[in-house]
């Protein structure tokens, strides 16, 4: 029998090896030198991709660069509202998603010679749909706000009970109206509806590149300032409901387009657009009114009980007299509407000076 120290059994197996790493003790590092080598090591960050600003309009491009740049940017603010009202439905953003094709409209009517074709109908019909189809439920969102300032001026309890009962309604009605918007919105085929943009914006490339110039740019300008004020004196009539919502159509018309050149005019154009939105909102108002009681007229007419008819009676008083004070605010506005003075104004606050004129097209 060998005396001594014995020898150290070596582990046979992988199982036995790996145990026996993690038994054994690792060992020491000195703080300062661990810290030391981890400082020393490179910083490991993620490599960002530089982004690229989205190209604007410009007086320096031709007439078809610029058709091409502000179509683009368009379809993106479309797309945009489109998937953040998929995302969740509010007030804000429904006017956001109507605002937004009521401007790709404007520019798919400005520059039709330029992209008409195969496709383009169709994508001018989606864009008149998403614009019409939340119409509804505005309107009794626009109704439940003009009832509630009603109660907040404490009329009277017949007036009060009018107003609460059809609020009641308009909610119920409100909940049917989004899940159809919802539904509608949902079902809008963004893919097909970026293949017909491709072929659209297609015929610009393709196309022939014109100039920009005063006269291509105030041409639709005024078209549009034309057909205000063909609409302008039938609208001073108080009766003329229809009328006054047809100004109202072609002042948001009017503007549109002017905000589509807005690169070329100085900081005149801000004055020019306040008093646009000024005639379209007053008009808002006056069209807000007509159809609150064009509903309420309707409800009205289906009111079989004495008391409550005679409360509704009270309500459409009330708002007749609203609708008319309404009316004397806009026609005091269009009192000073001259069509000289404001195209005038148009034609001064375009920038002459770096406007491109054939032979000097910037692509």
């Amino acid at each position: 029998m060998r005396l001594g120290p014995s020898k150290k059994t070596l582990p046979t197996n992988r199982k036995e090896r790996r145990g026996a790493k993690a038994a054994a003790p690792s060992p020491a590092v000195p703080r300062s030198s661990a810290l030391a080598r981890r400082s020393s090591s490179p910083v490991r960050t993620r490599r960002s991709r530089p982004k690229t600003k989205p190209v604007k309009p410009s007086v320096d491009f031709s007439w078809t660069r610029n058709a091409a740049v502000i179509l683009q940017e368009r379809r993106g603010d479309l797309v945009e509202q489109i998937r953040l009202v998929r995302r969740g439905m509010t007030a804000e953003r429904i006017h956001d998603l109507r605002v937004a094709s009521r401007r790709f409209r404007a520019v798919l009517s400005t520059f039709r010679p330029l992209v008409d074709g195969p496709g383009f109908r169709k994508t001018r019909r989606l864009a008149r749909s998403i614009t019409r189809k939340p119409g509804a439920l505005r309107n009794r969102d626009v109704g439940r706000e003009i009832l509630g300032a009603v109660l907040a001026k404490r009329l009277g309890p017949e007036i009060a009970r009018a107003a609460t009962l059809y609020r009641r309604e308009l909610d119920s009605d409100r909940q049917d109206r989004r899940a159809e918007i919802g539904e509608f919105v949902r079902g809008v085929n963004l893919g097909a509806f970026e293949k017909r943009f491709l072929k659209i914006a297609g015929r610009l490339e393709s196309g022939r590149d014109l100039p920009l110039t005063r006269e291509a740019i105030l041409s639709p300008i005024l078209e549009r300032l034309d057909g205000v004020f063909e609409c302008l004196e039938p609208a001073l009539d108080p009766d003329r409901a229809v009328a006054q919502h047809r100004l109202r159509i072609a002042f948001k018309r009017l503007r549109y387009t002017f905000e589509i050149f807005a690169f070329a005019f100085d900081a005149g154009r801000n004055a020019i657009l306040r008093r646009m939105k000024g005639f379209q909102d007053v008009l808002g108002e006056l069209h807000d009114m007509d159809v609150l009681l064009e509903g309420l007229a309707s409800r009205l007419s289906r009111e079989s009980d004495p008391a409550r008819k005679s409360d509704f009676q009270r309500l459409v008083e009330h708002l007749k007299r609203e609708r008319l004070r309404l009316f004397r605010r806009f026609r005091r506005r269009a009192a000073s509407l001259a069509r000289e003075g404001f195209e005038k104004a148009i034609r001064e606050s375009l920038r002459v000076d770096g406007v491109a004129r054939p032979g000097s097209v910037a692509r």
